[in-house]
């Protein structure tokens, strides 16, 4: 026997107790069904019994899950504050980067200025003694 005859052999019993465990609770769940019945049926005061504990049971059901639900909503309340707070503390350091930036683009541009200022009176200078020379070999 290989072993590929033996994995569908060995497949073929798991899906046939599979089969006879699935039959077996269904046989239950029918056998304990047709007890209530007869239970109800023989006693009539039990439908109202059977209906209050089912009514019971859907009301600690429904507090639960409403409960459940806030929890979660205030998690997810919390969880957005969380992450505006976040977004609003990035957005205030760009917005201060920027601001530095800007400051020290404005500074820059005042220094280039204020450096082009001599260069231009040194210019005008060296022109105007130039000139002066020049004038002075003419006469």
């Amino acid at each position: 026997m290989s072993v590929f005859e033996f994995l569908v052999d060995f497949c073929a019993a798991a899906k046939e107790l599979f089969l006879l465990c699935l039959e077996l609770f269904v046989g239950i769940l029918k056998a304990c069904l047709l007890a209530l019945n007869e239970i109800l049926f023989v006693f009539p005061q039990a439908y109202v019994f059977w209906g209050m504990i089912a009514l019971v049971l859907v009301l600690i059901m429904g507090d639960t899950m409403n409960k459940a639900l806030q929890e979660d909503q205030k998690r997810q309340e919390r969880e957005y504050r969380r992450q505006l707070k976040i977004r609003q503390e990035l957005e205030a350091r760009q917005a201060e980067r920027e601001r530095k930036r800007q400051a020290v683009e404005e500074r820059a541009q005042q220094i280039r200025q204020s450096l082009r200022l001599p260069v231009g009176v040194i210019k005008q200078q060296q022109l105007l003694k130039h000139h002066k020379k020049t004038s002075q070999r003419h006469r």
